[in-house]
Protein backbone atom coordinates (compact mmCIF):
# COMPACT_ATOMS: atom_id res chain seq x y z
CA UNK A 1 0.00 0.00 0.00
CA UNK A 2 1.70 3.51 -0.92
CA UNK A 3 1.72 6.28 1.37
CA UNK A 4 0.16 8.98 -0.92
CA UNK A 5 -2.53 6.45 -2.13
CA UNK A 6 -5.87 7.76 -3.60
CA UNK A 7 -8.05 8.22 -0.46
CA UNK A 8 -10.90 10.27 0.94
CA UNK A 9 -10.67 12.02 4.09
CA UNK A 10 -8.82 11.88 7.00
CA UNK A 11 -7.62 9.54 9.18
CA UNK A 12 -8.54 9.32 12.78
CA UNK A 13 -5.14 9.67 13.71
CA UNK A 14 -4.65 12.94 11.52
CA UNK A 15 -7.77 14.73 13.16
CA UNK A 16 -6.96 13.68 16.84
CA UNK A 17 -3.52 15.62 15.86
CA UNK A 18 -5.46 18.41 13.98
CA UNK A 19 -7.74 19.57 17.30
CA UNK A 20 -4.81 18.81 19.70
CA UNK A 21 -3.02 21.75 17.64
CA UNK A 22 -5.67 23.48 17.72
CA UNK A 23 -6.41 23.13 21.29
CA UNK A 24 -3.03 24.15 22.07
CA UNK A 25 -3.41 27.58 20.13
CA UNK A 26 -6.57 28.09 21.55
CA UNK A 27 -5.54 27.80 25.48
CA UNK A 28 -2.96 30.20 24.85
CA UNK A 29 -4.87 33.36 23.07
CA UNK A 30 -8.41 32.99 24.93
CA UNK A 31 -6.74 34.28 28.23
CA UNK A 32 -5.14 37.27 26.44
CA UNK A 33 -9.20 38.06 25.10
CA UNK A 34 -10.50 37.65 28.03
CA UNK A 35 -8.50 39.50 29.70
CA UNK A 36 -8.37 42.39 27.28
CA UNK A 37 -12.11 42.44 27.63
CA UNK A 38 -11.90 41.99 31.45
CA UNK A 39 -9.91 45.10 31.71
CA UNK A 40 -12.15 47.54 29.26
CA UNK A 41 -15.19 46.27 31.48
CA UNK A 42 -13.17 46.97 34.84
CA UNK A 43 -11.61 50.60 33.29
CA UNK A 44 -15.55 51.73 32.35
CA UNK A 45 -16.62 50.57 35.73
CA UNK A 46 -13.90 52.06 37.55
CA UNK A 47 -14.61 55.30 35.93
CA UNK A 48 -18.38 55.30 36.08
CA UNK A 49 -18.00 54.69 40.08
CA UNK A 50 -15.61 57.54 40.08
CA UNK A 51 -17.82 59.87 38.68
CA UNK A 52 -20.57 58.70 40.89
CA UNK A 53 -18.64 59.02 44.20
CA UNK A 54 -17.57 62.49 43.44
CA UNK A 55 -21.09 63.66 43.11
CA UNK A 56 -22.22 61.96 46.10
CA UNK A 57 -19.01 63.48 47.95
CA UNK A 58 -20.05 66.69 46.85
CA UNK A 59 -23.31 66.42 48.75
CA UNK A 60 -21.46 64.70 51.75
CA UNK A 61 -19.00 67.27 52.00
CA UNK A 62 -22.18 70.18 51.06
CA UNK A 63 -19.85 71.89 49.35
CA UNK A 64 -19.11 72.31 45.18
CA UNK A 65 -15.82 69.62 44.25
CA UNK A 66 -14.30 69.54 41.24
CA UNK A 67 -13.72 66.32 38.80
CA UNK A 68 -10.41 66.50 36.96
CA UNK A 69 -9.95 64.72 34.05
CA UNK A 70 -6.53 64.77 32.63
CA UNK A 71 -6.14 64.58 28.93
CA UNK A 72 -2.34 65.73 28.80
CA UNK A 73 -0.98 69.45 28.65
CA UNK A 74 -2.09 71.92 26.56
CA UNK A 75 0.40 74.02 25.07
CA UNK A 76 -1.49 76.72 27.54
CA UNK A 77 -0.59 74.64 30.53
CA UNK A 78 3.15 73.14 30.00
CA UNK A 79 5.47 74.39 32.41
CA UNK A 80 3.01 75.59 34.71
CA UNK A 81 1.97 73.86 37.78
CA UNK A 82 -0.77 74.70 39.33
CA UNK A 83 -1.69 71.88 41.36
CA UNK A 84 -1.08 68.39 42.18
CA UNK A 85 -1.11 65.83 39.44
CA UNK A 86 -1.59 68.07 36.99
CA UNK A 87 1.02 66.64 34.23
CA UNK A 88 -1.03 63.15 34.17
CA UNK A 89 -2.59 62.07 31.12
CA UNK A 90 -5.50 59.62 31.12
CA UNK A 91 -6.43 60.24 34.55
CA UNK A 92 -8.91 61.12 36.78
CA UNK A 93 -9.05 62.78 40.16
CA UNK A 94 -11.58 64.96 42.33
CA UNK A 95 -10.13 68.85 43.83
CA UNK A 96 -12.26 71.11 46.32
CA UNK A 97 -11.17 75.29 45.76
CA UNK A 98 -9.13 76.22 48.95
CA UNK A 99 -9.27 79.52 48.40
CA UNK A 100 -7.56 80.04 45.18
CA UNK A 101 -5.88 77.04 44.69
CA UNK A 102 -6.98 73.50 44.34
CA UNK A 103 -6.08 71.02 47.11
CA UNK A 104 -6.87 67.38 46.33
CA UNK A 105 -9.49 65.52 47.59
CA UNK A 106 -8.51 63.54 51.16
CA UNK A 107 -11.76 60.60 50.33
CA UNK A 108 -9.55 57.66 49.38
CA UNK A 109 -12.16 56.52 47.11
CA UNK A 110 -11.60 59.50 45.11
CA UNK A 111 -7.73 59.16 44.70
CA UNK A 112 -6.20 59.97 42.07
CA UNK A 113 -6.57 57.57 39.49
CA UNK A 114 -5.09 56.93 35.70
CA UNK A 115 -6.02 54.43 33.42
CA UNK A 116 -3.84 52.38 30.69
CA UNK A 117 -3.03 53.37 27.17
CA UNK A 118 -5.62 50.72 26.31
CA UNK A 119 -8.51 52.83 27.38
CA UNK A 120 -7.84 56.27 26.59
CA UNK A 121 -9.82 59.11 27.25
CA UNK A 122 -9.90 60.93 24.29
CA UNK A 123 -11.99 63.90 24.68
CA UNK A 124 -14.42 65.94 26.79
CA UNK A 125 -17.90 68.14 25.70
CA UNK A 126 -18.75 69.93 28.68
CA UNK A 127 -22.74 71.23 27.84
CA UNK A 128 -23.01 72.88 24.44
CA UNK A 129 -18.84 73.46 24.09
CA UNK A 130 -16.64 71.72 21.43
CA UNK A 131 -15.05 68.95 22.25
CA UNK A 132 -11.62 69.20 24.12
CA UNK A 133 -8.86 66.70 23.28
CA UNK A 134 -5.89 68.36 25.90
CA UNK A 135 -5.51 70.06 29.08
CA UNK A 136 -6.91 69.36 32.35
CA UNK A 137 -10.65 69.89 32.09
CA UNK A 138 -12.24 70.82 35.26
CA UNK A 139 -16.30 69.63 35.97
CA UNK A 140 -18.01 70.80 38.83
CA UNK A 141 -19.98 69.11 41.37
CA UNK A 142 -21.91 71.17 43.10
CA UNK A 143 -23.20 70.30 46.95
CA UNK A 144 -26.68 69.32 45.98
CA UNK A 145 -24.66 66.40 43.94
CA UNK A 146 -25.85 67.93 40.54
CA UNK A 147 -22.68 68.75 37.83
CA UNK A 148 -22.41 70.49 34.67
CA UNK A 149 -23.89 68.24 31.72
CA UNK A 150 -20.73 66.36 30.33
CA UNK A 151 -20.19 63.19 27.59
CA UNK A 152 -16.50 61.33 27.93
CA UNK A 153 -15.19 59.61 24.53
CA UNK A 154 -13.16 56.74 25.28
CA UNK A 155 -11.00 54.31 22.97
CA UNK A 156 -10.43 51.04 23.66
CA UNK A 157 -8.62 48.31 21.30
CA UNK A 158 -12.27 47.17 20.36
CA UNK A 159 -14.57 49.93 20.42
CA UNK A 160 -15.54 53.52 21.61
CA UNK A 161 -17.13 53.88 25.12
CA UNK A 162 -19.12 56.99 25.11
CA UNK A 163 -19.99 58.20 28.93
CA UNK A 164 -22.90 60.37 29.27
CA UNK A 165 -23.92 62.37 32.45
CA UNK A 166 -26.50 64.59 32.61
CA UNK A 167 -27.09 67.74 35.18
CA UNK A 168 -29.72 65.89 37.37
CA UNK A 169 -28.11 62.18 36.66
CA UNK A 170 -26.43 60.47 39.38
CA UNK A 171 -24.85 57.56 37.22
CA UNK A 172 -23.53 58.57 34.09
CA UNK A 173 -25.11 56.26 31.29
CA UNK A 174 -23.04 54.11 28.97
CA UNK A 175 -22.86 53.47 25.45
CA UNK A 176 -20.65 51.33 23.87
CA UNK A 177 -21.01 51.09 19.87
CA UNK A 178 -18.72 48.12 19.81
CA UNK A 179 -17.27 49.48 16.44
CA UNK A 180 -14.03 51.00 15.74
CA UNK A 181 -14.34 54.55 13.13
Amino acid sequence: MSLFSDRNGFTLLEIVVIVAILSIVASLSVPNIISILGSERKNSSIIISYITATGDDSIKRSRDIYLCIHLGESEEEKGKENFEHSESINAVDVYSLEGRKFVLSKNRILKHREFPKNFKIENVKIADLPPLMTGNIFIPFYSDGTSEPFELQIRTPDSRIKLIKQRHTRVPILIDDNTIE
